[in-house]
C-alpha cells in the first residue's frame, strides 16, 4: 500500500495516470493562455473528452530556480494533502521542476460565488464540512492564499481547492492576507496601530477521531515528501495539526475514522 491510500484506496494515483497518459496526446482545440496566475504560464488543454491545465513557471518567479522549484514541490505535494483531509483537489503530474499539468475540475470558480476580494464567502460553504476541513488543511500546509481564484464548488456543489504555491512557507504566521477558511482554527487580533497580531490557534469542533485519521492519512504521505526532499514540510505538517488538535473540542467525526 503507497500513500494514495489516503485518499480512498488508489484513486489519486489513478487520476495522477489518467492526466499523464492524456498529456500524452494532442490537445483536440487550440491551447488557451488562462488569466490570474501571477507566478505562472497556465494554460488549458483541451482534449476529446476532458480538459487539463498546464502551468509552466519561470522568470515571473522571485528568487530564481530554489523558489520555482519549491512552487512546484508544494503544487504536487498540496492536493495529496487536501485530498487526505477529505476535500477535492486536481490531480497533479510533474512534468519536471518547472512544469505539472493538472486535471481541470468542472464547476463554479469562487468569483462566480462570491466577488474577488469581496471576503463574503456564503458562510454555508465557510461552516459546511468541506469548508471547515479544507480550514483544517490550509492552517496545517499554512497557505495564505485561497482567493476567490482557487477555489469552488464541482456540480455536485462540493468544495474544491486548487493552486498550492505559496502553501509550505519556511516561516510560519503568513496569514497576512486573511485565508477565511481558516477562521475556525486561527485568530490574529488587530493590534493598536491597525496591524495583525501573532497567529493563536483557538478552540474548535473537530472531534479527536478527526485529528487522529487526519494524522494517520498525512503519514501515509511520507514517502511521497521523501522523494521530493520535503520531509521536513511533512515534520511541521504533523506538529501543527497535533497543536490543532490540543484544541479540538467536538464530538461529531466529519471523516468518519477511516484511514
Amino acid at each position: 500500500s503507497g500513500p494514495e491510500t489516503a485518499t480512498a484506496g488508489d484513486d489519486y494515483a489513478s487520476r495522477v495516470a489518467a492526466v499523464e497518459r492524456l498529456a500524452a496526446t494532442p490537445p483536440t482545440a487550440e491551447p488557451h493562455r488562462l488569466g490570474g496566475g501571477q507566478m505562472a504560464d497556465t494554460t488549458l488543454l483541451t482534449h476529446a473528452d476532458s480538459r487539463l491545465v498546464r502551468k509552466l513557471y519561470g522568470r515571473r518567479v522571485p528568487g530564481g530556480k530554489a523558489e520555482i522549484r519549491r512552487q512546484v514541490d508544494a503544487e504536487t505535494l498540496g492536493p495529496l494533502v487536501l485530498e487526505a483531509f477529505g476535500v477535492r483537489s486536481a490531480a497533479t503530474h510533474r512534468v519536471s521542476d518547472t512544469e505539472i499539468i493538472q486535471e481541470h475540475i468542472d464547476g463554479q470558480i469562487g468569483w462566480d460565488i462570491a466577488p474577488f476580494g469581496s471576503a463574503s464567502i456564503p458562510q454555508e460553504i465557510l461552516d459546511g464540512d468541506d469548508g471547515r476541513l479544507m480550514g483544517l488543511a490550509e492552517v496545517v500546509i499554512e497557505n495564505p492564499d485561497r482567493n476567490e481564484g482557487n477555489w469552488g464548488q464541482d456540480p455536485d456543489r462540493r468544495l474544491f481547492g486548487i493552486d498550492f504555491g505559496e502553501a509550505f512557507p519556511a516561516v510560519g504566521g503568513r496569514f497576512s492576507v486573511p485565508n477565511p477558511f481558516v477562521a475556525h482554527y486561527v485568530r490574529r487580533p488587530v493590534n493598536r496601530d491597525g496591524t495583525l497580531g501573532a497567529e493563536e490557534l483557538i478552540d474548535n469542533d473537530l472531534s479527536p477521531g478527526d485529528v487522529a485519521s487526519v494524522r494517520a492519512r498525512l503519514e501515509a504521505l511520507e514517502s511521497r515528501f521523501a522523494a521530493l526532499g520535503r520531509g521536513p514540510w511533512l515534520r511541521r505538517m504533523l506538529r501543527r495539526l497535533d497543536q490543532v488538535g490540543k484544541h479540538a473540542k467536538g464530538t461529531r467525526d466529519r471523516i468518519g475514522g477511516q484511514p
